[in-house]
């Protein structure tokens, strides 16, 4: 009567079914009970079924857990070659460690942790980290889209791989454990990628600023050598440009002079030691061309040149290695990109270079 009366539906046998069905898909996107049974409470609230127990919900939701587990474990079963269990079984494995007590410690313990230092030691060792990571991913890849996993459940298996001790995970069911690292490769090669990126960025951030930076110094240091440049401009052409015109204005004033005498006398003014202008007329190219260098930014580019070594040592190995995703929103950089990595960073006048300021200039002129 009660439901009834409220317009709810019973939850029959069929209100079971829709349940089950409803809890299935919620389980491949959705790990954590908690919040798979918050979900169908939500649904069924919203469908005016009625709503069990929480053990008829809890029991349906951990069925469906069951069921998915298997499932995933036999894509594992079917799926994963005895060559790869291998390299998988290798991640359990000790080997030397430099820099620590023990002098051995597990395969996966040195991969767990990636560095966040921009120093070019730790790139390198976060880059040697990518390429076992990265390597075992690609050969696991059919097996990863077979698996179809959603990003939490990467990320739930990934993080129990990172916070257990290297003994509980090996313990584990074959199926379970291979299903966990493959998760682990998975998530760690992401984020590997992801902090190496992170790391290029910061390094050719701090690159510029240490330009910007070194640029206002040398402003500054050159500010009163600017002055007194342009302190003796002024005096020079208040002498020769002043003196001259003072002299023609005085010839041209004078009545008692013809024309032509008028005329011989402003060119001689002209043609004299002090009007001559050969020296104000360097100091004012000199000033435009600094005015020009400063326009165009020519100082700055000196400046990002004279620091592109200490930027390559940090950068060129991770512009090789890297994986970036060929939906770029820019074809001439993607294209510049994978030139670099083809040649492995051994850049010729062929590069492709359209996506520079040079190339932009250059693809303007066109016709």
């Amino acid at each position: 009567m009660i439901l009834n009366y409220f317009g709810c539906k019973p939850f029959d046998e069929k209100a079971q079914t829709f349940t089950a069905g409803e809890i299935a898909p919620l389980i491949r996107v959705q790990l954590r009970p908690k919040l798979v049974l918050v979900g169908i409470i939500q649904l069924l609230t919203r469908k005016k079924i009625e709503i069990p127990s929480y053990n008829v919900l809890a029991d349906m939701i951990v069925t469906a857990l069951n069921q998915y587990q298997r499932a995933l474990n036999e894509v594992i079963d079917d799926c994963l070659g005895a060559t790869q269990r291998a390299k998988l079984d290798e991640l359990l494995e000790k080997e030397p460690a430099e820099g620590t007590d023990e002098g051995w410690r597990y395969h996966l313990t040195l991969l767990k942790r990636p560095f966040q230092s921009t120093r070019p030691s730790k790139i390198r060792a976060n880059l040697a980290d990518l390429d076992t990571l990265q390597s075992l991913y690609l050969d696991l890849r059919p097996v990863v889209e077979r698996l179809n996993l959603s990003c939490e459940h990467i990320r739930y298996y990934a993080y129990s791989v990172i916070k257990a001790q290297i003994p509980q995970v090996s313990r584990r069911a074959d199926e379970d454990r291979f299903l966990h690292l493959i998760a682990f490769v998975v998530y760690q090669t992401f984020k590997l990628n992801d902090t190496l990126i992170d790391t290029l960025l910061s390094a050719v951030q701090a690159a510029i600023n240490a330009v910007q930076k070194e640029e206002k110094e040398t402003y500054f240091r050159e500010r009163e050598q600017r002055s007194q440049s342009f302190s003796v401009l002024v005096n020079q052409l208040r002498k020769s440009v002043r003196e001259t015109l003072s002299s023609i204005r005085d010839i041209v004033a004078d009545a008692q002079l013809t024309d032509s005498q008028k005329g011989a006398l402003i060119e001689e003014a002209l043609n004299t030691e002090t009007a001559t202008p050969a020296q104000v007329e360097k100091q004012i190219d000199e000033f435009e061309q600094n005015a020009e260098k400063l326009q165009q930014s020519q100082d700055n580019f000196a400046l990002l040149e004279k620091r592109s070594l200490k930027l390559q040592h940090r950068v060129a190995d991770i512009v090789c290695q890297v994986q970036f995703a060929p939906n770029c929103s820019k074809p001439p950089l993607w294209d510049a990109l994978r030139h670099y990595q083809q040649k492995d960073g051994d850049v010729d006048k062929s590069a492709p270079d359209d996506f520079s300021v040079r190339g932009a200039a250059r693809r303007a002129d066109r016709p």
